[in-house]
């Protein structure tokens, strides 16, 4: 089940973890952070949710 959290704090958290020293600076640490949040966590920013999950149409 994904985890959807307030937009500005979802960024708030992803600019404190893009600041920590990277060990690979051929990697862009944002990219990598956000794909590890969603697509390894599953927690997304709540402004994409509407995006992401099936409406009630679609789901009948």
């Amino acid at each position: 089940m994904p985890l959807y959290v307030n937009t500005d704090d979802y960024h708030a958290a992803l600019d404190q973890i893009v600041a920590a020293p990277s060990d690979d600076p051929l990697l862009d640490p944002r990219s990598r952070i956000t794909i590890i949040l969603g697509e390894v966590l599953d927690i997304w920013p709540d402004s994409i949710r509407d995006d992401c999950e099936p409406s009630v149409k679609e789901a009948a």
